[in-house]
């Protein structure tokens, strides 16, 4: 147990270096998705609604609803008129298919981070 905690501690650190790093470059910042993992991810690694205002969802049944702990409002996608600088994507499972269905902001400049790299 001891090596899993360092290895969510490491995690932790190098997450919150790279929202620091990202935020001190003025950038926005939006959550994309709102499942319960990235909750729960949010509340351990303690980020609030002043280093990502919003989480993004396409799920209808979410909209105008906070994330649990943090109380970050939930957006629909199809609301947003300029996109973030950076989507910090919590469905990380969903790398391949967030990365082909966002390839035009991608192009764009939009950054898309995964705090947890899903094994290929």
């Amino acid at each position: 147990y001891q090596i899993f905690a360092k290895n969510i501690e490491t995690l932790k650190e190098k997450n919150l270096k790279f929202l620091e790093m990202r935020k001190n470059e003025g950038k926005t910042i939006y959550a994309m998705g709102a499942p319960v993992k990235g909750n729960t991810l949010l509340n351990y690694f303690g980020i609030s609604k002043d280093t990502i205002p919003y989480l993004v969802e396409k799920n209808h049944l979410r909209k105008n609803l906070f994330s649990p702990g943090r109380h970050i409002p939930i957006i629909m996608e199809d609301e947003i008129k300029n996109p973030p600088d950076v989507y910090y994507v919590l469905a990380w499972n969903f790398k391949k298919e967030i990365l082909k269905n966002n390839q035009e902001l991608i192009n764009k400049g939009v950054e898309f981070y995964f705090p947890i790299n899903p094994k290929e």
